[in-house]
């Protein structure tokens, strides 16, 4: 008898203990509540209550867990307000674009060609010469100088299956936003800035003329307009095709790039 006795006290006061622990770690998560989600409270609650820490433990925990959330907060704001400034940089890149396409064309031949007077072509003629004209690299135009002087973003695209599909993928997003007429004229805007080259420009329509992408409904109308969302989703593409994860720093770098070519078409268009 005397040693059930024992037994039934020796199991009351592990229930209180128990009891004891289990209040101690429920007041000090309902302090955390104002500064941890509930989903990360009730996980630590229930890892913290199968473990016999002391008061000491559970604070260092808490602690560490609050300051690695606010940090990971931190870094999603930074993350959003990055993406936002390169959404704002690509609308303006997409606005500049439609102006360009409304502007004739600048005259590309080389500048001796160009400044010839007609007096002088018809003494050409005149001499039987008419046929002689200046060598072309006699002088570069400045969209020539400007392509030259940056290697386009993109310049393979490699054969193994993972970058295939990439590509695919890119093609039929294209096409989905702006059909297949308007794809060619969407991958001469990239060529044009620099993000893709020309065997890429290549390669791409090659792929393409084997894809059908039905309309999802007959009321779909295709835009040869793409959004400041839709820039950033092909910037993303090629990125991946290039074999680079995505993350801060090269969020950071796109924004840089976006900036470039916007201060670049300026000084080629004179816009």
């Amino acid at each position: 008898m005397h040693d059930e006795t024992g037994e039934s006290e020796e199991e009351t006061q592990y229930v209180d203990v128990k009891k004891d622990y289990t209040d101690m770690i429920d007041s000090k998560l309902a302090e955390m509540k104002k500064r941890l989600p509930s989903y990360i409270l009730n996980e630590l609650g229930d890892s913290m209550k199968a473990m016999q820490l002391s008061e000491k433990e559970c604070d260092a925990i808490l602690n560490k867990t609050v300051a690695e959330f606010e940090q990971r907060r931190e870094s999603i704001k930074d993350l959003n307000e990055r993406t936002a400034s390169i959404e704002s940089n690509i609308a303006k890149l997409a606005e500049l674009f439609q102006r360009t396409l409304s502007q004739p064309k600048p005259d590309t031949r080389p500048m001796a060609e160009a400044a010839v007077p007609k007096l002088h072509a018809t003494q050409a003629e005149n001499t039987g010469l008419s046929e002689i004209r200046p060598k072309p690299e006699a002088a570069i135009s400045k969209e020539s100088e400007q392509k030259q002087k940056t290697e386009p973003r993109l310049v393979k695209i490699n054969e193994d299956v993972k970058s295939v599909i990439v590509m695919l993928k890119w093609i039929e997003f294209l096409m989905e936003k702006v059909g297949r007429e308007n794809l060619i004229h969407t991958l001469e805007f990239y060529v044009d800035i620099g993000w893709i080259g020309d065997e890429i420009f290549s390669q791409i329509i090659t792929y393409a003329k084997g894809m059908n992408i039905p309309q999802q409904n007959s009321d779909c109308i295709f835009t040869s307009e793409l959004t400041a969302k839709d820039h950033i989703q092909s910037l993303l593409f090629i990125e991946r095709l290039r074999g680079n994860e995505i993350d801060r720093q090269m969020i950071s770098m796109l924004e840089r790039e976006v900036a470039s070519i916007k201060k670049g078409s300026e000084e080629i268009y004179g816009i």
